[in-house]
């Protein structure tokens, strides 16, 4: 497909609350795979899996949480449009397209409501948090949150977060941060961009490709900037939180031979 689809809109790119229909692009995609003899991506030799990251209303919008407008201050928005292109450009030449979804609850261990100061008042999003800290009782979980994040007890919890601080420093990767809410699940900042959401769906249609999504981020405990994992993986008494995305690894490795 070396043009744009007649019911591409560019503007879409730029709408936070667009939703493409799920029927039109079916009806528009069968008719596109049959007038240029489309083969079903299972039975194309070629293997192009293309992995996209994030790509949700909240950091793609200047009305989302956690907008990344980049230099330009639209840099998200032309990424929108760009990346909507390239798979159009691209329809034959994909096999399949995975999209992850960073997904999160409202109390997560990265999230403001989860932390108390010293004199039990709620943190605030955008500082960080360090072992000193947790150590030094300057900062503390939260009481209230020990069901929600399905924690033994407050003092089971307390030292979880010194445990999981203290993991972070030694990898030395990141420090923990606390971000304002965001791609909380149910919300409309979760969703994918619109044009994303009907390329993809195109693309399913045309190719008979799964086109799935990799859902991350939903353990309260920890982190999960990859979707391959978690940071941390363990509780401080050796207690599994998550495991590493194998079969997402696994789907992605070319084999030879």
């Amino acid at each position: 497909m070396t043009t744009l689809p007649p019911f591409y809109d560019a503007r879409h790119a730029r709408q936070f609350d667009y939703r493409p229909d799920a029927r039109i692009l079916f009806d528009a995609a069968t008719l596109f795979r049959r007038e240029n003899h489309v083969l079903p991506a299972a039975s194309d030799p070629r293997r192009n899996h293309l992995v996209l990251i994030d790509v949700q209303r909240d950091f793609c919008f200047p009305e989302g949480t956690l907008y990344v407008g980049g230099r330009s201050g639209h840099g998200a928005l032309d990424d929108n449009h760009r990346i909507a292109g390239f798979i159009y450009e691209n329809l034959t030449r994909l096999s399949e397209i995975t999209c992850t979804l960073d997904s999160h609850l409202p109390f997560q261990i990265f999230f403001a409501p989860f932390w108390i100061d010293r004199g039990g008042a709620p943190l605030t999003p955008h500082r960080t948090i360090s072992v000193d800290e947790i150590l030094g009782g300057d900062v503390a979980p939260n009481p209230d949150v020990v069901a929600a994040v399905g924690a033994q007890d407050l003092t089971w919890l307390t030292k979880q977060v010194l445990f999981y601080a203290e993991s972070l420093a030694h990898a030395g990767k990141y420090v923990l941060y606390l971000w304002p809410p965001h791609v909380l699940l149910g919300g409309d900042g979760h969703a994918l961009v619109g044009v994303i959401q009907e390329a993809r769906l195109f693309h399913a249609y045309a190719r008979g490709a799964r086109n799935g999504v990799e859902i991350k981020g939903t353990h309260p405990l920890s982190e999960n900037y990859s979707v391959f994992s978690p940071e941390v993986l363990l509780t401080h008494d050796g207690a599994s939180i998550a495991s590493r995305n194998g079969a997402l690894i696994d789907s992605l490795l070319v084999r030879t031979g």
